[in-house]
């Protein structure tokens, strides 16, 4: 009878962990920006793990944009530290110079929390950021004729 028991608390605690960790897994929907299009379901995911958020967006179009927060895309700092936001661009078409402006934001009071940023051409940047103790995230918006495919990543 105990053997039973502790099978199906095992089995139980297997079930919990693997739903856990679909609550993580890739994400899709869009949100946009306050001046930007709606971009269509299935074109941002993104994911924090690790003491790291991720986050990646094919075609975004022209003068759209999106943020992170809709799928569980945040990063909580528990004090105040140093993290590295990195970003990554390049056209869709693979030849274009695509303009996408970049801005943590912290959760609750939509403070900018510094650097917001523009990055023009098929580059990346990392930059350092401070954060207070809180929970942020990113926005991002394209500012040019150019579809674009971004990557990123905070922590």
């Amino acid at each position: 009878m105990k053997i039973k028991k502790v099978l199906s608390a095992l089995l139980i605690g297997a079930s919990m962990t693997a739903m856990a960790q679909s609550a993580f897994a890739e994400t899709k929907p869009a949100v946009p920006a306050a001046s930007a299009q709606i971009q269509s379901e299935g074109q941002i995911s993104s994911q924090a793990a690790q003491g790291q958020m991720w986050f990646y967006y094919n075609n975004l179009t022209s003068q759209s944009g999106a943020q992170t927060t809709i799928n569980y895309a945040k990063y909580t700092a528990y004090s105040g530290l140093y993290v590295n936001f990195t970003v990554n661009q390049t056209a869709v078409d693979g030849a274009g110079s695509p303009t996408i402006f970049y801005t943590v934001i912290k959760e609750n009071n939509n403070t900018w929390n510094g650097p917001a940023f523009t990055l023009t051409g098929q580059t990346s940047r990392t930059v350092p950021v401070y954060l207070e103790p809180g929970t942020y995230f990113v926005i991002f918006e394209n500012r040019s004729p150019v579809p674009a495919n971004i990557n990123g990543t905070l922590g």
